[in-house]
């Protein structure tokens, strides 16, 4: 088991320590997002990857910190239903939807018959 993965697993076990660090850095990434919201006042944010894994434990440091920011009302904070599979998900609906976006050494090419 990776490092990632055992933090979670204890974060969700509910370890008291860990709990204390995944808050503490809910609330350093809230601040960040705060910021990034400011200049590009999205609508929504999506907590992706293997962090949303953590969505019950991080969503709502998160939304203090952007709470304490100029906002009247911030942007939603929500955890993608993709979890850890999301870039991967994302990458392959790119090369499935739009390959001439891709770089031509990577693109998809026909295959000759």
């Amino acid at each position: 088991m990776d490092a990632i993965a055992r933090l979670i697993d204890d974060a969700l076990a509910g370890d008291p320590a860990v709990v204390r660090v995944v808050t503490a850095a809910a609330h350093r990434l809230g601040q960040g997002l705060a910021t990034l919201a400011k200049l590009l006042n999205p609508q929504r944010i999506v907590i992706g990857g293997e962090l949303s894994q953590l969505a019950m434990l991080i969503r709502e440091p998160i939304r203090e910190e952007m709470g304490q920011s100029v906002f009247a009302s911030g942007p939603e904070v929500e955890a993608s239903p993709l979890g850890h599979r999301a870039s991967l998900l994302g990458a392959l609906a790119l090369v499935l939807t739009q390959p001439s976006r891709l770089p031509a050494r990577t693109a998809l090419r026909p295959t000759a018959k």
